[in-house]
């Protein structure tokens, strides 16, 4: 399981649905409070869900990952750390908490800008007032995170672009292969099982 974190407007997004489509691997749906973009589907880049229905769900034992940021929450449905062959993107410390349960099931990857400033004015761009202030403060707690990440790298231009970096096609090609050996290792495990116990009783 592949978790890509980085600050907002780099370019997470992208890249994860671009990696899916070359690699065949399963994308993983966030859900989140926030409000819908208008080039965002429902259930397909987020589950869009209200804060009421969140809260329900994560006493309910249906959201077991989440945080709250930015005014609003954000979590998975999805029951770490899966099978293999899968991605998805999430907050800094949200994937390093999940990291830290599954330290040899989950793949951490950090992008950071090559110009910070760039962020920022991106950030500017789209938002204001005390949600610019949200932002920025988020953008300089995510690059704090960013030394505990398994993985880093730099975004110049195009996030999309890091699939043609050696590292990274190494990295999404162990995810792709681990669905073979999950697979492998559950169906051989009765037999395995089974031998083991003749083994010790025969």
């Amino acid at each position: 399981m592949i978790i890509v974190s980085g600050p907002s407007t780099i370019g997470k997004n992208p890249f994860v649905y671009e990696a899916c489509k070359l690699y065949n691997l399963n994308y993983i749906v966030p859900v989140t409070t926030r409000i819908k973009r208008k080039e965002e589907t429902d259930q397909k880049d987020y589950y869009f869900l209200s804060k009421r229905d969140f809260k329900d769900k994560i006493k309910n034992n249906e959201i077991i990952h989440w945080d709250y940021c930015l005014k609003n929450y954000y979590g998975y449905y999805f029951r770490f750390p899966g099978e293999g062959n899968q991605i998805t993107h999430g907050l800094s410390r949200m994937a390093l908490r999940i990291k830290a349960l599954y330290p040899e099931r989950i793949t951490t990857i950090f992008f950071y800008p090559k110009n910070e400033k760039d962020i920022i004015k991106t950030l500017e761009r789209i938002y204001n007032n005390e949600m610019l202030l949200l932002r920025k403060s988020l953008v300089e707690e995510e690059l704090c995170h960013s030394t505990l990440f398994d993985f880093t790298f730099e975004v110049s231009d195009s996030s999309v672009k890091l699939l043609n970096n050696n590292k990274m096609k190494e990295l999404l090609v162990k995810e792709h292969i681990k669905t073979s050996y999950w697979v492998l290792y559950k169906s051989s495990y009765p037999i395995y099982r089974s031998r083991l116990f003749n083994l010790v009783f025969d």
